[in-house]
C-alpha cells in the first residue's frame, strides 16, 4: 500500500492500530458497497474480513489490499477536515444572537490537550476536563460525528464525573432517571461506559430502568449485542445499591459464561444471563441502584495518551449504542 497514504495520516493511524488491534477496540465504519475516499481519491468497498479490506479506486479501477483502521483513520480525519472547513465558511451569527450548536462545533473540545496528574482526585478543585471546551465536549462531538445522532456533554455538579447524552433524554430534572455515557476519574484511574440508575419513587418509563430490563429481558439480539461488546472492549458490569451498602459486585465476561465478585468477601461464582437479569429485578425497591457497564484504565495510561483518550473512550460508547438506544425508547 506504499503511496496509498499521506505520510502525516499514516504515522497517527499505524500508532493508534498497534493498539486498536490489539484490544480489537472498534467494529468497522465500512460497508461492502460503499464508496469512502482517501488522500488518493475515491474507492469503493469491495471485501471486509476483520481488519483485512479490498477497496477499488473509481477513477483508475485498481484494486488492492487495505488496513481498516488505517483506512477509516484516513476517512475520519477527511471528514473533519470538510466539517471544520464548512463551519470556517458559515456566515457568522448577527451580533446580539447566538450561533445554534450542532454538537461539531470548533468550540467543543478546543482546549484539551491531554489529562493531567492533578485531574486525578476525588474532587474536581483546579480541574477543567468537564468542560464543553473540553474533553467533555470533545467526547460529544465524536460521539455524535460516529454515530446518526446529536450528543451533549453535562458536568455532573461536584463530582469528576461527565455525562454523555441526547439533549432530548436528558432533562434538567429528571436527569437521574435516564440512560446515559458517562467519564469518570479518581485518584488511580479513569472510568467510561454507560450508566443507568433505578431510584425509590414509583418504576414507569419515566425512567429508563424498567425499559432497560425489559429489552435486555426480551432480545436475544441485545443480549448478544452486549456480550460481544464485553469481549471486544474489556467492559465489566459495576452494581451499587444505595443506604449502606455501595459496591455490590462487578460481573466479568470470561469463556463459556460470566463471573459475579461478590465486593463484600463473599467470593466469586459462575453467573448467567437470567440470573443476572434476576438479581437487578429482584433488587430492594426501597434503596437506590445503579448500574454501569464500563471499561477502567490507569491514569498513567490515559496520561500518555494525550488529546487521543477522546478515540478508545468514544470507541466504547459507540459499542454500547446499541444499549443505550433500547434504554431511551428509540429504534437502533
Amino acid at each position: 500500500m506504499a503511496g496509498a497514504y499521506d505520510s502525516d495520516d499514516l504515522e497517527i493511524a499505524v500508532r493508534k492500530n498497534d493498539r486498536r488491534t490489539k484490544k480489537e477496540m472498534t467494529e468497522s465504519v465500512f460497508e461492502c458497497g460503499g464508496s469512502y475516499r482517501n488522500r488518493n481519491g475515491e474507492y469503493e468497498v469491495l471485501e471486509l474480513d476483520g481488519n483485512r479490506m479490498v477497496i477499488r479506486y473509481v477513477e483508475s479501477g485498481d484494486s488492492f489490499n487495505g488496513d481498516r483502521v488505517i483506512l477509516e483513520r484516513i476517512w475520519m480525519n477527511i471528514c473533519r477536515e470538510e466539517r471544520e472547513e464548512t463551519e470556517k465558511s458559515a456566515p457568522k451569527p448577527r451580533k446580539g444572537t447566538r450561533r445554534q450548536g450542532t454538537g461539531r462545533g470548533l468550540s467543543k473540545g478546543r482546549s484539551f490537550q491531554g489529562l493531567c496528574a492533578g485531574d486525578f482526585q476525588e474532587g474536581t478543585a483546579g480541574t477543567s476536563w468537564r468542560r464543553r471546551e473540553s474533553l467533555g465536549g470533545l467526547l460529544a462531538r465524536h460521539l455524535t460525528d460516529r454515530s446518526s445522532a446529536y450528543f451533549e456533554s453535562y458536568p455532573v455538579p461536584r463530582q469528576p464525573m461527565a455525562n454523555i447524552a441526547r439533549p432530548g433524554h436528558y432533562g434538567e430534572k429528571i436527569k437521574w432517571r435516564e440512560a446515559k455515557f458517562f467519564i469518570k476519574l479518581d485518584t488511580e484511574q479513569v472510568s467510561y461506559g454507560l450508566y443507568i440508575e433505578r431510584g425509590v419513587e414509583l418504576q414507569d418509563d419515566a425512567w429508563h430502568w424498567p425499559r432497560f430490563l425489559r429489552s435486555l429481558r426480551q432480545s436475544e439480539a441485545l443480549r448478544a449485542e452486549v456480550e460481544g461488546a464485553m469481549a471486544r472492549l474489556d467492559l465489566h458490569w459495576e452494581w451499587y445499591v444505595w443506604k449502606g451498602e455501595g459496591l455490590v459486585a462487578r460481573v466479568f465476561r470470561e469463556e463459556g459464561g460470566w463471573s459475579w465478585v461478590d465486593a463484600n468477601g463473599g467470593g466469586t461464582e459462575s453467573i448467567s444471563w437470567d440470573e443476572f437479569l434476576g438479581r437487578l429485578e429482584g433488587a430492594d425497591e426501597t434503596k437506590r441502584c445503579e448500574l454501569y457497564l464500563c471499561r477502567d484504565m490507569p491514569k498513567e495510561e490515559a496520561m500518555s495518551l494525550g488529546v487521543h483518550l477522546v478515540e478508545p473512550v468514544t470507541d466504547v460508547f459507540v459499542g454500547l449504542l446499541p444499549l443505550y438506544t433500547a434504554a431511551i425508547g428509540e429504534e437502533k
